[in-house]
C-alpha cells in the first residue's frame, strides 16, 4: 500500500521499499508486526533516506557492472579487429573463404599444437557467416563471429606468431 499511496516512493521497486522498511523498523518488535501510523510518520524521513541509500548503492553496482562489461566489450572488439587484420594481409577489408579456412584450420607441423577444426566445418561456418558470399567483410565478421570461433582464431594466430618467432630466433 505504501508504494501506491506515497508519491515519494512511487516507482520504487517493492524489494527496495521492503528492504528500507526492514532496516528502518528492525529491532522494534516482531518482524511481521503492523506499524502504526504514528510510528511510521516518526520514521518516514529515515525510511526515505534508507531507500535513497539503497537505490544509490544499487546504482553504483550497476555502473560498476556496466564498466566491467564495457571493458570486456572493448577487449572483444580489439580481438576481433586483430584477428580480422591478421587474416586480411592484403588490406582489402575482406577475407576469402580459403584465407579463413587456412587460419582456422591447422596444417603441417602446426597441426599437433593448434585447436582442431576441420576444413569442412570452417567452410560451412564461413558460408553461414558470409551469407553465401565469396568474401567476408569486417562488418559481417564483427556481427556474425562466435566466441568459440574467435577463440580458435586467436589461439591459432598466437601459435603461428610463436612458431615464426621460434624460426627467426633459431635461424637469425
Amino acid at each position: 500500500r505504501l508504494l501506491l499511496s506515497d508519491n515519494a516512493l512511487r516507482g520504487v521497486p517493492a524489494s527496495l521499499a521492503a528492504e528500507a522498511c526492514r532496516t528502518t523498523f528492525q529491532g522494534r518488535g516482531s518482524g511481521q508486526r503492523a506499524i502504526d501510523e504514528e510510528e511510521f510518520r516518526a520514521s518516514y524521513v529515515t525510511l526515505l533516506k534508507k531507500a535513497n541509500r539503497i537505490a544509490e548503492f544499487r546504482l553504483l553496482e550497476v555502473r560498476e557492472e556496466l564498466g566491467r562489461i564495457t571493458v570486456e566489450m572493448e577487449e572483444v572488439e580489439e580481438l576481433m579487429a586483430a584477428c580480422f587484420e591478421e587474416m586480411d594481409c592484403e588490406c582489402t577489408g575482406q577475407i576469402s573463404l580459403q584465407r579463413f579456412v587456412d587460419f582456422l584450420c591447422s596444417t603441417g607441423e602446426e597441426n599437433q599444437l593448434m585447436l582442431e577444426v576441420s576444413p569442412e566445418t570452417a567452410e560451412r561456418f564461413f558460408v553461414q557467416v558470409a551469407k553465401g558470399a565469396k568474401v567476408l567483410s569486417y562488418d559481417q565478421f564483427k556481427e556474425e563471429i562466435t566466441e568459440g570461433c574467435l577463440h580458435v582464431l586467436h589461439r591459432n594466430i598466437l601459435l603461428r606468431h610463436s612458431l615464426r618467432k621460434k624460426f627467426r630466433d633459431y635461424w637469425f
